[in-house]
Formats: structure tokens, C-alpha cells, sequence
């Protein structure tokens, strides 16, 4: 894969950092895979796999930001944390203030793959109150705020990658 590579750039941080996940939570989203009958926002579309078959509408941490709106992607600082060229922009000049001189050269390439990780990155901090991510602390992001990032930031054949665990990583949901 060339250019910019999802979460190698990132801090890495060992099991005894990390949260205790909740072993119910993958068996939790089995069976998702080829419907639509879990989205309960009705912006969500089908993916590759049950872990990432989820909706905003799944985890209460994000229905507390959500307050009144039926998706996240409607919450009105949506777009202004997580879409906006300008946010995203000094999101990566914050990154490139703490990456080496390999991750920088990477950054430096301003591409819709780039724009698409920070832009999963800000809304995970939006959601999640900026605790540390990393390679091995990273949260699966719900189907219909993936969609609307691809929107925004197309990749030009249509081909993603999609949420890849590392080895011994489990899904790291929402709390």
C-alpha cells in the first residue's frame, strides 16, 4: 500500500494502558453482515464485517452527543469537527509536531486517505473526550459516520480498507 499507512504513525501502548473490554461486546454484533435491520439512524450502509456492522445509535457515549438528532452524522458539530478541511488541517499539523521524520514525509502528502484517517481520528476524540489512541487502543467507528467521511474524502477507485485489527487486538468498541 502506498502512501499514507492507517495507525503507523501511532503511539503504541502496552495491554496494562489499555481499558478492559467487555468480551460480550463482538458476540454483541454478530449477524449484521448483509442487512440493514441493526441501523436504527437509517444512515447506514452494509460492510465487509459483523464488528464493524455498528450504529451510532449502539453506544450510549455517543447518543449523550448526539442529544436529539436521529444520526451523529446530523449533530451540528459534525461537520465542523470531523469534515472540515480547516479542522483537519491543524489536527495534522498536530501530528506532524509529534511525529518522527519518517511519519512527517508521510503527512506531508495531503491525499483523501490522509484526510480520512484524521478525520476518523477527530471524531473519535469528539466522542471519547481525546483519550490517547493508538495502535493498540483504537475504537471501531460506526458504519454511517465511515459513509459519510467517504463522502467527503473518496478514495478514486472506491476501494477501502476497512477496520483491520491488529494481532491480539479486539474490537474496541464505543463505552
Amino acid at each position: 500500500m502506498e502512501g499514507v499507512c492507517p495507525y503507523s504513525f501511532e503511539p503504541r501502548y502496552s495491554q496494562t494502558n489499555l481499558e478492559k473490554k467487555n468480551p460480550g461486546d463482538i458476540d454483541k454484533f454478530k449477524g449484521r453482515t448483509g442487512n440493514l435491520l441493526w441501523c436504527s439512524c437509517g444512515f447506514c450502509v452494509q460492510v465487509q464485517t459483523d464488528m464493524e456492522s455498528i450504529c451510532c445509535n449502539d453506544f450510549e457515549q455517543i447518543c449523550t452527543v448526539m442529544g436529539s438528532c436521529d444520526c451523529i452524522t446530523l449533530h451540528s458539530s459534525f461537520e465542523k469537527v470531523v469534515l472540515n478541511i480547516d479542522t483537519l488541517t491543524v489536527a495534522r499539523y498536530h501530528l506532524l509536531l509529534h511525529a518522527s521524520s519518517y511519519e512527517k514525509e508521510r503527512l506531508k502528502e495531503t491525499t483523501n486517505n490522509l484526510w480520512r484517517h484524521i478525520a476518523y481520528k477527530q471524531f473519535v476524540y469528539w466522542i471519547n473526550g481525546w483519550v490517547p489512541l493508538g495502535k493498540h487502543n483504537r475504537k471501531i467507528i460506526p458504519s454511517c459516520v465511515i459513509q459519510k467521511i467517504r463522502e467527503e474524502y473518496p478514495e478514486a477507485d472506491n476501494n477501502y480498507t476497512g477496520f483491520i485489527p491488529t494481532q491480539g487486538e479486539d474490537a474496541n468498541y464505543f463505552d
